[in-house]
């Protein structure tokens, strides 16, 4: 029964090595990958704030904080071109 844990451990710890070995000859991948997922995040989802801004109560004094914390209001800030 003993012998039977060693042997799952010593496999676990040398398919982990494997993994590690892996992911080292593969780092092009990763860094195509990381660098995607960063484009992603800059020109997709950080223009995200300004839309909030717009449905907010935003005042400039307060900040990034200020995006956050001010309140709803809604379609107050948008105004229609006839009126």
């Amino acid at each position: 029964m003993n012998l039977e844990v060693e042997m799952k451990k010593s496999d676990s710890i040398r398919q982990g090595a494997h993994y590690w070995k892996r992911f080292k000859r593969q780092w092009p991948l990763h860094l195509f990958v990381g660098m995607g997922m960063l484009f992603l995040l800059i020109f997709a989802y950080t223009p995200m704030f300004g839309i909030i801004m717009a449905f907010k109560n935003y005042k400039i004094v307060d900040g990034i904080h200020g995006i956050f914390t001010s309140e709803w209001v809604g379609f107050k800030q948008l105004k229609h071109p006839d009126k």
